[in-house]
């Protein structure tokens, strides 16, 4: 299931857990970084102002349905593709994003609802757009786990961790792993 297909479900199964609120994450791996990614994170935190989205820079539990959180996370995995943006709960993974592209995914995406379709990765074999992870075959082969312990983490990319294996096993699970991945 998809974090997109989640945030659809949360309804219907009550509200036992917080409303997940919208997120701009931009990579800043070295790769990302040498492509501009801080010039891509400024221009995010300008255009989010001038639009006027409540921003949260800081880290902090509660927040307004209206609010966007603004962060950079470490490498990706997508270097060659980079600077990267992910939207989430949207699924969105923008890629090769410059400073000049920001003004159209806050008015497109943050306020409209709607994809920036040119900044999408493009599937070299199908030539089909791919909107997020899922759909993204340098993603989709990959097992992507997190521990017990990163519970945060789970609920945000609830669609790359592998929750059931996480609950039965716990770190156990991520430290064979990683070991195995070593050898």
């Amino acid at each position: 299931m998809s974090s997109a297909e989640l945030v659809q479900v949360e309804p219907a199964n009550g509200s036992a857990t917080p409303k997940q609120l919208r997120r701009v994450v931009i990579c800043a791996g070295t790769g990302c970084m040498a492509n501009g990614a801080m010039k891509v994170f400024e221009q995010f935190k300008r255009a989010m102002a001038e639009t006027g989205l409540q921003v949260i820079l800081e880290l902090r539990e509660e927040a307004a349905t209206d609010e966007v959180r603004l962060s950079k996370s470490g490498c990706q995995g997508f270097c060659q593709m980079g600077p990267l943006v992910s939207v989430i709960p949207d699924g969105i993974l923008y890629t090769k994003v410059r400073s000049e592209d920001v003004a159209e995914i806050v008015v497109k995406t943050l306020t409209e609802g709607q994809v920036v379709e040119r900044l999408l990765y493009k599937d070299s074999s199908t030539r089909k757009s791919c909107r997020g992870l899922e759909d993204n075959p340098f993603y989709s082969r990959q097992n992507r786990c997190c521990t017990s312990a990163d519970l945060s983490i789970r609920k945000t990319f609830a669609n790359t961790c592998c929750t059931a294996d996480t609950q039965r096993h716990g770190r156990r699970l991520w430290r064979w792993r990683l070991r195995r991945s070593a050898s």
